[in-house]
């Protein structure tokens, strides 16, 4: 089934950038900065009650601010004698905070608060450029109000930080497989790398949803694409490994300990602790012998880093480690989805839509381009999310944020252009055979999400899904069909073998939906 549009949606949401209105327009301004305000306000309401945020990194960067080689080697504690265990670039920039406000809460997280901005202005450009204004401002909306987003960047977590180099990395891709440059390509992978030096491998989740784009959307040979990734990649190693092999190429009697590793290095840090082990789950120690004389006298090992005294609740786990069960319905638990499911419904409207309005030729045009980059975005950080049975974070989830936004934005400006008239007297005369697909894919998921919660105790996030059945029935189509299904006249009253299949978004939603507590 074919979705009719609107002009409207074909001269605003998927036209180019050239036959668009200028986004210098006054309007347009004025949404942005009250989208800028409401992002601002959030991250900044009583930030003062957080604190210094998590306390392990607040304590290196008063360290850090004691002198140059505590600084450059990212040192825990004022003597020098052990390292953090993540690399310093989002950490510096909290010691620079530190140096210029004074050490203090505000301090601290005030760099997070900026970053979490930026990358809502950010993503506002990127959607912008492509989708026209609409779906840029929705895309900002989304990320500005996205719980585990508002969560990370009201704290002295580094998540926010690399959201921030990610997006400025997509940028720079973006362009390079509109130019077929060489020099954008580096910047991103540059990028990357910077990602990198803040959180290690989880900078690089996203590569290879940047590969696949770049190189279905690009009208550059195979041999040369060939060539510029391989620049690119020395670039990106280079610039990921610069600061780890200055780390262990430094006399240990000159540089504090690895935090968190054995071997006292950093390249064994990035593999163990920050590679393997946040998918391989630690073996718990069998419990001592009764009698065992040696069991008493036995020291314990050390806790890691930020890690509390003491079990948890629920099986032994602290409470800020996700206790999910790993497999491909991890992201649907309840928890988990109240941060970021949100807008999976949208988001999945945003692809169909967009890749049907798209020219269909090689190599892709840019709609298709950018389509690709978000959805992979989002499905190279789920499958991991889904899949790391190890150390896993709630707010590790704030890296689905920004392409989630971007697509659910999309989705959401296109879904409430369309011309719903034909489609709903389709679906009338064939119900079975060619149902609409955004009202299938809202009353679909809202049935899982039911399934999901009594089953297995979990639940997809309910204001969106509120929010888009709204939007289908604010259409004009819509709105007459409603009118003409509930309040019909004697002579063209008839029979409907279907309970008015136009309402069920909208009644689903309405019954389903309920406010999550999703600020704490």
């Amino acid at each position: 089934m074919t979705f009719p549009m609107r002009t409207t949606l074909t001269d605003t949401v998927l036209a180019p950038s050239s036959d668009r209105t200028s986004s210098g327009s006054t309007g347009q301004k004025r949404w942005l900065l009250a989208l800028l305000v409401l992002a601002l306000l959030l991250r900044l309401w009583r930030l003062e009650q957080n604190g210094f945020g998590t306390d392990y990194y607040s304590a290196g960067v008063r360290s850090m601010m004691t002198g140059w080689h505590r600084f450059f080697y990212n040192a825990f504690d004022p003597g020098g004698f052990v390292s953090l265990d993540k690399p310093p670039v989002a950490l510096w920039i909290q010691v620079l905070s530190a140096k210029l406000l004074g050490f203090h809460g505000l301090a601290v997280l005030l760099p997070q608060v900026l970053e979490g901005v930026a990358a809502v202005w950010l993503l506002f450009y990127l959607v912008e450029r492509r989708f026209g204004s609409t779906a840029g401002l929705l895309a900002g909306f989304f990320l500005a109000i996205t719980p585990v987003s508002v969560a990370s960047d009201r704290s002295s977590n580094i998540d926010s930080c690399l959201v921030l180099v990610l997006l400025l990395a997509a940028w720079a891709l973006i362009k390079a497989t509109e130019t077929g440059s060489r020099g954008p390509l580096l910047l991103s992978m540059a990028l990357v790398g910077l990602g990198f030096n803040v959180k290690m491998l989880a900078a690089f989740v996203v590569l290879p949803a940047f590969a696949l784009a770049h190189s279905l959307g690009t009208r550059l040979p195979w041999r040369r694409l060939i060539a510029d990734w391989g620049v690119a990649s020395l670039v990106l190693a280079s610039v990921s490994l610069s600061w780890v092999l200055a780390f262990d190429l430094t006399p240990v009697d000159r540089r504090p300990f690895a935090g968190s590793s054995t071997g006292n290095s950093m390249l064994e840090l990035v593999v163990g602790h920050n590679g393997v082990g946040r998918f391989v789950r630690r073996a718990r120690p069998a419990p001592p012998i009764a009698g065992d004389p040696l069991a008493a006298s036995a020291p314990s090992a050390p806790p890691t880093a930020g890690a509390t005294i003491g079990p948890g609740p629920g099986g032994g786990r602290p409470p800020y480690l996700v206790r999910a069960p790993v497999g491909p319905l991890r992201l649907a638990d309840r928890r988990l989805a109240a941060q970021v499911a949100w807008f999976v419904p949208l988001a999945v409207v945003g692809i169909l839509a967009g890749a049907s309005r798209a020219h269909r030729r090689w190599p892709l045009d840019g709609t298709r381009t950018d389509l690709l980059l978000w959805s992979g975005w989002v499905v190279a950080y789920g499958v991991v999310y889904s899949y790391a049975g190890g150390i896993f974070h709630y707010y590790y989830l704030a890296t689905l944020g920004p392409p989630l936004a971007a697509l659910a934005g999309v989705g959401l400006a296109t879904s409430w252009d369309w011309d719903w008239a034909p489609v709903l007297e389709q679906w009338r005369g064939d119900f079975t055979s060619r149902p609409p697909a955004p009202e299938i894919v809202v009353c679909t998921t809202l049935s899982i999400s039911s399934s999901l919660e009594r089953s297995h105790g979990t639940a997809m996030a309910r204001p969106p899904f509120a929010l888009m059945s709204l939007t289908s029935a604010s259409s004009r189509s819509l709105r007459r069909a409603l009118a003409t299904t509930i309040a019909p006249s004697s002579a063209k009253r008839r029979a409907v073998p279907w309970p008015a299949p136009e309402l069920a978004p909208v009644t689903m939603a309405t019954r389903s939906c309920r406010i999550p507590m999703f600020l704490s």
